[in-house]
């Protein structure tokens, strides 16, 4: 595959440069937007669904990450799925740069290798991933006082159930931070990696502009 990327001036890049950081901020915003508009509906904020969310921005925002540590072929970058998903969180997510989960993370309670398991299987089937016998079940809390939550999981545990609570609310909201902190990491590779930057951003934008899709509102006449 040629993926041979052009010679372009500086005003070229500049203005492909401005559509790419444009694409990638479409799709956070539309994804936080979504998830802050669903959790406005205090009756049932929706959950599962905000938590769908959130998993498809961490799919969309790995397959960027691959394009900026270097992946140039557009087969590569969709193989793999497990390992990309996991590298992001990793290295965007649980760590300590993410300020959301350094002062929650003792509410959410969980790894790359859990949220991978609930990504596939409330991606798929909208539910839970079937319990294994030797595995702890998971159960969610929402936006939970923290005493709360360690009194809950105490009183289950005490009661010899296997159960681990997993407060969703700031683990999405750790996985939005930390796609803001992989915007941080990219504005220190143009200081460190200037070259390797422009070649993942010609790149990426070359994938956006194929399968980016954009949302046309359309004016009802007035008759």
């Amino acid at each position: 595959m040629n993926n041979k990327l052009p010679r372009l001036t500086k005003e070229e890049f500049d203005k492909i440069e401005k559509e790419f950081l444009k694409h990638l901020n479409n799709y956070f915003k539309e994804i936080s937007d979504s998830i802050r508009q669903l959790r406005k509906n205090e009756g049932d904020p929706l959950i599962r669904s905000q938590l769908c969310l959130a998993f498809i921005g961490a799919d969309t925002f790995s397959r960027f990450y691959r394009i900026f540590k270097g992946e140039r072929d557009k087969v590569k970058l969709n193989e793999d799925n497990e390992g990309r998903f996991k590298d992001w969180l990793n290295s965007f997510v649980f760590i300590e740069d993410n300020e959301v989960y350094i002062k929650n993370r003792e509410m959410i309670k969980c790894d790359a290798g859990v949220v991978w398991r609930l990504r596939n299987s409330f991606l798929h089937f909208y539910s839970f991933p079937k319990q294994k016998e030797t595995e702890n079940r998971i159960l969610f809390f929402f936006n939970v006082p923290r005493q709360e939550h360690q009194r809950i999981e105490k009183k289950f545990k005490n009661h010899g159930h296997r159960v681990i609570f997993i407060d969703v609310y700031y683990l999405i909201s750790a996985m939005l931070e930390g796609f803001l902190v992989q915007i941080k990491d990219m504005v220190r590779m143009i200081k460190e990696q200037p070259k390797e930057y422009i070649e993942a951003v010609l790149f990426a934008h070359q994938i956006t502009m194929h399968e980016s899709a954009s949302t046309i509102l359309i004016k009802k006449s007035k008759n």
